[in-house]
């Protein structure tokens, strides 16, 4: 479907108060869905008002504003799917994991497919290690999956509500509201590109990254806040590498839409650039088509450098213990779509980060100096043996910078901390 902006606001209006409850959602599922790839869209925005006004209206409509009663311990995390891979996922179960006390339900919509999503044996066994008990909901309709969950949500009376729901799940943000518990909050996880709910004023709206939090601040009048990413400390990779070194070790990781086209240059350049400047051995963490895999490796044999220079090891279970048995001399962070979770996790164990900041990169994937760390950028391919050398020659500073920098905002105790605030209740008055 064509996203015409300009009619939006009428056609939502005459499918609400119509009462086409059905069409209304369908159509926000899908044009929050296909923003993901829209040019327009990815990248450059965040919010759409006014399909979030509506959607408010339609929760608030549904709600029973019933605060009473609510269980202090009970915790509901909302999702739209999860994955054996990836921050989305670690995010959750990071949460889950530093309120050990609490009791978790997680709630999976399936979004737009109409069908319960199917946990891996994987995800079984480590939801089951946190004791993270999931539900599913069954309805075929979006409408009724609205229905059902709002009725969820007043069996269990839950005290808070996580929403870390897909950017296009309306489901999610049709049922819940300011009112559907004391405390709910917001995680603005899907941030490059439009999402559902990133406006709403009956949230507590908490950004994930430095980049989306830098816009919202701007644009927000509401006051949108902070939730650092963690990651366990297993304390420092190795201690750098030294100025004698003759040849490095690199690690980045990540799924094929991360470094998907060209933005300035691509990632078959970057690989064959960074093997040309004294990188020995690249390895690749996480899934990445056999397509996208020989491109990268047709690259560099054009380059002159040998293609099983660079490993695609696949996804691995943790990627902090991957890195540890690695023990690489620095973190390649992905292009143009940089990492979240994924980068905590490189500051967590100490290692020096290369990231790509081409003069082409869109506002929202750029770098946001001083609030992750300390890095090694290039602007250019003939910037990568400058970038090189100086994580060669000052490696090990930069790696303790990044470690201190774990630390101060994203360590266990500082993520639990907050996690506990995000789970009180409101002082009166506030």
């Amino acid at each position: 479907m064509f996203i015409n902006i300009n009619s939006l606001e009428q056609e939502l209006k005459t499918m609400f108060e119509s009462n086409e409850i059905e069409s209304f959602l369908a159509m926000l599922t899908q044009m929050f869905f296909e923003m993901l790839s829209d040019p327009r869209f990815r990248g450059q925005a965040l919010f759409e008002p006014i399909s979030d006004g509506y959607l408010q209206k339609l929760a608030l409509s549904l709600c029973d504003y019933n605060l009473e009663g609510r269980h202090k311990n009970a915790v509901l995390h909302v999702a739209t799917e999860v994955y054996d891979t990836g921050g989305h996922t670690r995010v959750l179960e990071d949460i889950v994991a530093n309120l050990p006390d609490k009791r978790h339900v997680l709630v999976l919509t399936g979004g737009a497919a109409g069908r319960p999503p199917q946990l891996s044996k994987l995800l079984q066994e480590r939801f089951a290690t946190l004791g993270l008990s999931v539900i599913y909901l069954h309805r075929q309709a979006l409408f009724d999956r609205v229905k059902e969950l709002v009725a969820l949500i007043r069996n269990l009376a839950p005290h808070t509500i996580f929403l870390n729901a897909h950017h296009f799940d309306s489901v999610a943000y049709g049922a819940v509201c300011g009112y559907s518990a004391p405390r709910v909050h917001f995680l603005h996880h899907a941030d490059h590109q439009p999402s559902l709910g990133a406006t709403r004023t009956d949230y507590e709206h908490f950004d994930l990254t430095p980049e989306c939090h830098g816009a919202c601040r701007k644009h927000l009048k509401f006051g949108p806040k902070m939730l650092h990413m963690s990651a366990a400390d297993h304390g420092m990779v190795c201690d750098g590498p030294t100025d004698e070194a003759t040849s490095l070790v690199c690690v980045t990781s990540g799924s094929a839409q991360k470094f998907h086209g060209e933005v300035g240059f691509g990632y078959p350049q970057l690989a064959s650039a960074l093997l040309k400047a004294g990188v020995d051995r690249l390895h690749h963490i996480g899934p990445f088509p056999d397509v996208l895999q020989q491109q990268v490796r047709n690259q560099l044999a054009i380059d002159g450098s040998d293609p099983g220079r660079i490993v695609f090891e696949g996804p691995v279970p943790s990627l902090v213990t991957r890195l540890k048995e690695i023990a690489p001399d620095f973190y390649l962070e992905s292009h143009p779509v940089g990492g979240g979770k994924a980068r905590v996790e490189a500051l967590a164990l100490g290692l020096p980060i290369l990231r790509a900041e081409p003069p082409e990169k869109l506002p929202l994937f750029r770098w946001v100096d001083g609030e992750l760390g300390s890095a090694a950028i290039i602007s250019h391919l003939g910037d990568v043996p400058a970038a090189v050398d100086k994580i060669r020659t000052t490696g090990k500073a930069m790696g303790a910078s990044n470690r201190e920098f774990y630390q101060q905002f994203h360590a266990p105790d500082v993520f639990r901390q907050k996690l506990l605030n995000m789970t009180e209740p409101v002082p009166a008055g506030l």
